[in-house]
């Protein structure tokens, strides 16, 4: 029976290398040229480019190979005479008379990254040139070959996790399905000139039907394989862009060798020993960047991969949290698929220095996990998983608090009790991180409270502002930059929705009392969301996008237990409800991730915050410095040829 399944991984796999291999590309108006092309403007009857005297053509997302980028050029006037010097990082390359189609070739040595400037000059017109059939072709080298074969060993990878607890058929059908997503993964991870090179639609939408199909397997599954791997897809689908977004704002000072007495002091102190920071007491998010940085270097692709990695396994607990209070397997992977795909939930795989929500969010349901499990009345295991959590960020400070909620609702008043010393050791572990916390950094904490009283009259960024902008998000996510742009006109009706669910769920649970659970699982998500977000109320605001991924793990709560009582067991009930979290949140959730890299609006602001910032700047590296300096020379070179204006 296996040997089918695997014949048909092994063919699949070939097609996967032949596609990844392939070695032409060509850049058109049906893909993203705007990523490559920059003072050019598309001349719809023909599909050809209009540039003016100073335009540029550059590639920072290519894989290494070497190869050539082949483009023709002509007199955008048929009859004039048009010269174009094309200079490089090296200076000029060549220069090109033409009165017609001339085809230009520029050799691709191993690099990255391949800027060209052209400057046209013509008798009188101020677009002179036209640009047409933009090409590359490069060679294969041993590492594309290697890279092209990773479907293959995907796909044979998950057959042979599935095949032990599921139907051959079912592994066989997933197992094809992630060779073929894999493909896509390898080529946007590794080669994303690719991908931006096909169609704008094909782009947008075969992320979202991929992670569909990833769901769909995933509901289809009956272990807990299948489920981790179905939420590892979805994550990857929607955000693996995120790996070429580069570092923003703060994450240039993590990524830097760590001596071991500076790592000891994050434990002692500030998360950045050098003072550059804020004042923040997380030592486990310092960690996991000096392990990153032994490993990998200052590489950011291998921190973003980081990150990813981080919220699929977020994902994942949750929805073993959900089982555990004893939920179908549907609805709980529904609710973990919602923290998985919530737009939120993005700016944690964005944004390098933010994985500390992740983390948080990991230990806290870890503690969960323990607490409400058979040896929940173990205080020493929960405390030592409590305070990870707490040295990760200062949201965890909730988590008493949040297993006492989730005790009353899942537990019978014998095991509470077995737990209750558990809870108090956990409650007194919290009061001990305070006083730590207050002795560390007295002045920000006087500054807090200062800020929290002058705040909580203000109507821009008091209670209803809070809780209104937290809620719409989470309902109804606009959009990043929508929502910067609008965030204070926060309608109070969220407020109103949030909280006439949430009583309306617990009237439900004492009148429908064989579902009592999910409906008070309902009116539970929404008092996490709602107390996650306390410890950060001494900010004058707070930015619900960039501190989202927590609550949005409560609104995961939400969604599992709306479809507990919804699906009703129904397999197409579940996929309707998974393909309608797709749909609505996908989307906003990629923007949300694009918007910090290149060239997104966080990029730019904090590349514009990063360059007016001396003390920042005097404690980067060298790499870092020029890392800094490319990516404002990048902005620089690409936004000067679109201040010419457009001329039909």
């Amino acid at each position: 029976m296996t040997a089918r399944p695997r014949l048909a991984i092994l063919l699949a796999g070939l097609a996967a290398a032949a596609f990844l291999t392939w070695p032409g590309i060509s850049i058109n108006r049906e893909g993203k040229w705007r990523t490559f092309l920059a003072g050019f403007q598309l001349q719809r009857e023909t599909g050809d480019f209009i540039g003016g005297p100073r335009t540029l053509i550059h590639f920072h997302v290519l894989d290494g190979r070497p190869g050539r980028v082949r483009f023709t050029i002509a007199p955008r006037i048929e009859g004039d005479e048009i010269e174009v010097e094309i200079s490089g990082s090296a200076g000029v390359l060549q220069i090109v008379r033409a009165r017609e189609w001339v085809e230009v070739e520029v050799p691709i040595n191993e690099s990255r990254d391949l800027e060209l400037i052209l400057k046209a000059t013509a008798a009188s017109n101020p677009r002179p040139l036209r640009l047409s059939r933009l090409r590359i072709d490069r060679q294969n080298t041993t590492g594309s070959l290697a890279r092209s074969l990773l479907p293959m060993l995907l796909g044979g990878l998950c057959f042979g996790l599935l095949s032990f607890r599921e139907s051959k058929r079912q592994a066989g059908s997933f197992a094809l399905f992630v060779v073929a997503a894999s493909a896509w993964f390898v080529a946007a991870a590794s080669d994303p000139v690719r991908i931006l090179s096909l169609p704008t639609t094909v782009g947008e939408a075969l992320p979202l039907v991929i992670a569909f199909g990833f769901a769909t397997a995933g509901l289809r599954g009956a272990g807990s394989r299948s489920a981790l791997m179905a939420l590892v897809g979805v994550s990857v689908s929607l955000h693996l862009e995120t790996v070429h977004s580069g570092f923003v704002y703060d994450d240039r000072l993590w990524a830097r060798p760590w001596t071991l007495p500076e790592l000891a002091s994050t434990f002692l102190g500030s998360e950045d020993p050098r003072g550059i920071s804020g004042d923040q007491y997380r030592p486990i998010p310092s960690l996991t960047h000096a392990v990153d940085h032994a490993v990998w270097g200052s590489s950011s692709f291998a921190f973003h991969g980081t990150n990813l990695a981080l919220h699929a396994t977020s994902a994942f607990l949750l929805f073993l949290l959900l089982q555990r209070l004893r939920l179908p397997r549907g609805p709980a992977l529904l609710g973990a698929l919602t923290l998985a795909v919530h737009p939120l939930a993005a700016s944690s795989i964005g944004w390098i220095s933010e994985r500390t929500d992740t983390l948080t969010d990991i230990f806290m349901l870890a503690t969960l996990l323990f607490f409400l499990g058979p040896n929940g009345a173990r205080t020493m295991r929960l405390l030592g998983v409590g305070l990870l959590a707490l040295w990760s960020k200062e949201t965890a400070v909730m988590l008493p608090v949040l297993a006492t909620l989730f005790a009353f609702l899942t537990l019978d008043a014998e095991q509470r009790r077995t737990r209750f010393a558990a809870l108090r050791a956990l409650f007194g572990l919290v009061f001990l991180y305070v006083a730590v916390w207050v002795s560390l950094f007295p002045e920000k904490t006087v500054g807090r409270l200062q800020a929290t009283a002058a705040t909580l009259q203000s109507e821009q960024s008091g209670w209803t502002a809070l809780y209104g902008s937290l809620f719409g998000q989470l309902f109804h996510p606009t959009g990043y930059e929508t929502w910067r742009a609008t965030r204070e006109g926060a309608p109070a009706l969220w407020v109103v929705l949030a909280f006439g669910l949430g009583i309306a769920s617990l009237l439900a649970s004492v009148l429908d009392s064989a579902r009592a659970t999910p409906w008070r699982l309902v009116a539970s998500g929404l008092a996490f969301s709602a107390l996650v977000v306390l410890p950060f109320r001494g900010h004058d605001a707070v930015d619900v996008y960039r501190l989202g991924h927590t609550p949005t793990v409560g609104f995961g709560l939400v969604v599992a237990g709306l479809a507990t009582i919804l699906t009703c067991l129904a397999p197409w009930r579940e996929l309707a409800l998974a393909a309608s979290l797709l749909v609505y949140f996908g989307p906003v959730a990629r923007e949300t991730s694009a918007a910090w890299g290149y060239p997104g609006f966080q990029f730019r602001m904090a590349l514009r915050f990063n360059l007016e910032n001396p003390a920042f700047l005097a404690g980067l590296t060298p790499e870092m410095k020029q890392d800094l300096e490319r990516e404002s020379l990048l902005v620089a070179h690409r936004d000067e040829p679109l201040k010419i204006p457009f001329e039909p």
